[in-house]
């Protein structure tokens, strides 16, 4: 179930944002006072100006956020509209995390591997990027999902360019994610499977 429109697979009107939220105050003044001191326009947002459908002679100012921005704004709400809000989009996270793993699984196969060596492979990445552990993906955070979301689309990028046989594979994706791995230590001071679990996000439409 769809709660709020993702453009692209990651992009956010803020104007259904803000209906979805419920918010009371007028969509300029709420703009002003939560979009724009708090976040980068051209990296956290882009604005843009269109004719109003309202009035024909009057553009009015629209924004996109990114997802992250969505989220974070959907947080400082702090109403259950915005929890819910906030859930959403990191469930819409989580599946494009597993949209990016099935391509992964898509190229192994075509390399004449099965689901298993598959499973095998994806794996033995999570235990470089969790440095042996094993965090369930619903444990996942924001910043995991992404990371092990960014390693496993190396992987397949990395597949597309070159000439690679079935048994690189693992080594390829082991070495994207020990890269983003130490991507993550070197900017945050803490290890991936040292970062704060996720509380149980409620599923689509629940």
């Amino acid at each position: 179930m769809e709660l709020i429109k993702i453009f692209n697979g990651s992009l956010v009107d803020a104007r259904e944002l803000h209906q979805f939220l419920e918010i009371k105050s007028e969509f300029n003044h709420w703009v002003k006072s939560n979009l724009t001191p708090h976040f980068q326009e051209g990296k956290e947002f882009s604005s843009f100006l269109r004719k109003n459908p309202q009035k024909d002679c009057i553009a009015q100012k629209d924004y996109y956020l990114t997802l992250d921005t969505a989220k974070k704004v959907a947080m400082m709400t702090d109403t259950p509209k915005g929890a819910e809000a906030r859930n959403y989009f990191l469930e819409c996270e989580k599946i494009k995390l597993e949209m990016t793993k099935s391509k992964l699984e898509e190229n192994i196969i075509d390399l004449g591997g099965t689901h298993t060596k598959y499973i095998q492979i994806d794996k033995a990445g999570q235990k470089v990027f969790f440095n042996g552990k094993h965090i369930p993906n619903e444990k996942l955070n924001r910043l995991t999902i992404k990371g092990h979301d960014f390693a496993t689309a190396l992987t397949s990028e990395i597949l597309s360019e070159g000439n690679y046989k079935l048994e690189d594979v693992e080594d390829i994706n082991k070495e994207q994610h020990r890269t983003i791995r130490d991507v993550i230590i070197n900017n945050t001071n803490r290890k991936p499977e040292d970062l704060p679990k996720e509380q149980r996000i409620k599923k689509l439409g629940e």
